[in-house]
């Protein structure tokens, strides 16, 4: 889980047309973003992960849910599977963020597939602007060893 201030992503960009040195832009980068947690997630048939961070600063909570399921979105090609990112920001922490009441989702279809997939929201908490995302990466198999 990642959040940052609308202000601050337009800050950071401000930096790297600027011409600032990565090392630099890197730097003042992390002070204006912030990772509220970070999980395992629990992967199968009809699985699901879900987890609350409070956000510093408001009495706001973000909940997400991985789920992955091999019903929702086949692909020719690449198969049944998919996964589901769900977010939503709420006044208290959530059983899920699947299909709560201003979330939102994002799902892909995967099958051997490796890479990060992810999800991001625009809200405003006392007044500021944030945007709140949520990054999934996904590995590959491992080799049979034989």
């Amino acid at each position: 889980m990642v959040a940052a201030g609308a202000e601050d992503a337009a800050a950071i960009w401000k930096l790297i047309e600027e011409g600032l040195p990565l090392k630099e832009v890197e730097k003042r980068a992390a002070k204006l973003v912030g990772t509220l947690g970070e999980f395992d997630t629990a992967t199968g048939e009809e699985q699901s992960t879900t987890k609350s961070f409070a956000i510093p600063g408001t009495s706001q909570f973000v909940t997400v849910t991985v789920f992955y399921t091999d019903e929702s979105m086949a692909a020719a090609g690449v198969g049944p599977n998919s996964i589901l990112l769900s977010l939503v920001i709420a006044n208290k922490k959530l059983d899920t963020a699947m299909g709560a009441p201003d979330s939102i989702q994002a799902e892909v279809s995967v099958d051997q597939f490796a890479g990060k997939i992810r999800v991001k929201k625009v809200t405003v908490l006392n007044g500021k602007k944030y945007l709140m995302g949520m990054e999934c990466e996904r590995k590959a198999p491992r080799a049979a060893a034989r």
